[in-house]
């Protein structure tokens, strides 16, 4: 009976140190497609994570460049281009010295995405979370994906179709 005891509490104790908290900076959040525009942009609602809410509003601006280069956007609204702009197989690390500098803090991605006025959800609890060290942030931008195409083509990243 005592090691039965001993056990629950041993489990409760372990469980009430993970806490419901520090699953922001372990769940991976999907870019969502919220509805693309007749010029061809798109608008997403994309998360990052960071230490503090700049560096993740930062890294959620690279994901979603990341994700529509490489992933395409398969969930939310079926407006936007489900296809990733970079079809090649390993692209990324074929042209990494490429996409490292474009990805750098101020980097070429910034050029193609708007953030969207008033859309951050640092307002709505769920959509900004909170770890011990780690802030996940959700944020809608527009991203102007005909130009991005341009830039990748006249870069020789992916040819015209």
């Amino acid at each position: 009976m005592k090691t039965i005891v001993l056990l629950l509490a041993s489990a409760l104790f372990i469980l009430h140190g993970c806490g419901t908290k520090s699953i922001a900076t372990h769940y991976s959040y999907k870019t969502e497609c919220m509805g693309a525009g007749l010029d061809g942009s798109q608008t997403l609602k994309t998360w990052g994570s960071g230490i503090n809410a700049k560096a993740a509003i930062e890294q959620a601006k690279k994901n979603a460049i990341r994700d529509v280069l490489f992933k395409g956007i398969l969930d939310g609204k079926q407006e936007c281009n489900t296809k990733p702009l970079v079809l090649e197989v390993n692209a990324q690390k074929k042209h990494e010295a490429y996409f490292h500098a474009f990805f750098a803090d101020g980097g070429a991605y910034q050029e193609y995405l708007s953030e969207a006025e008033n859309k951050r959800f640092d307002i709505i609890p769920k959509d900004r979370m909170r770890s011990k060290d780690r802030v996940t942030q959700g944020l809608i931008v527009y991203v102007q994906l005909p130009e991005l195409k341009r830039r990748l083509i006249q870069d020789g990243i992916i040819k015209e179709h």
